[in-house]
């Protein structure tokens, strides 16, 4: 069953971060996390103010099955993605 956090973004707990693998990221662009509040993507670092922060970026974002279609990164290398591909046509 889904958990819905009072931002009305999906909460991730751990027995769904395991079945997936360990992978949190389901947006293709999503990398890696580090200690304190650093993520890895394609094309850019993000530091986050604290763990919590990003966190709540990465559940929101990244490890939502539809929010990740949202984040501002993933749209910007979409289009970039298109616009590379599209002058190889």
């Amino acid at each position: 069953m889904e958990k819905i956090n009072a931002s009305g973004l999906m909460a991730v707990d751990a027995e769904s971060e395991a079945e997936a693998g360990g992978r949190l990221g389901i947006c293709p662009y999503y990398k890696k996390e580090r200690g304190g509040g650093q993520m890895n993507c394609e094309g850019a670092t993000f530091r986050f103010p604290d763990r919590l922060a990003r966190r709540e970026y990465v559940y929101g974002f990244c490890a939502h099955p539809e929010g990740y279609k949202m984040c501002p990164l993933k749209i910007a290398m979409d289009h970039f993605y298109e616009r590379k591909y599209a002058y190889h046509e």
